[in-house]
């Protein structure tokens, strides 16, 4: 059981693989990103950060590929930091989010400086 259900969600295919993205909260307060921290976990990693920070952003959150319910791949160019950096600007792109904070730890903080440059 999740503390909270996505306002949007979908499948994207992005920079050459199929991405997994949701969406919580009113997408009129300012956007943060929750960007996958590593291969091996999905972004429900995040599902208590969402719950909480929901209430005072447009929060969004994506799978990488090879997780999730992101496209499964073999192809080490999936696990690249621009690539993935890129896909978290796609879907930005695609929910029409000019302008987001970014949150990230571990791997997902190099994914943070590729968007923030």
């Amino acid at each position: 059981m999740r503390a909270t259900e996505p306002t949007r969600s979908g499948l994207l295919h992005l920079h050459g693989f199929q991405v997994a993205y949701e969406a919580f909260g009113d997408p009129t307060r300012p956007a943060l990103l929750l960007l996958p921290p590593w291969q091996i976990v999905h972004s429900q990693i995040w599902k208590m950060q969402v719950a909480y920070l929901f209430h005072s952003f447009h929060v969004v959150t994506f799978d990488a590929p090879g997780n999730g319910r992101s496209q499964r791949t073999t192809d080490p160019a999936a696990y690249e930091y621009q690539r993935v950096a890129r896909q978290g600007m796609g879907v930005l792109d695609h929910l029409g989010i000019e302008r987001a904070s970014l949150l990230g730890f571990s791997r997902s903080c190099a994914y943070c400086i590729w968007l923030a440059a």
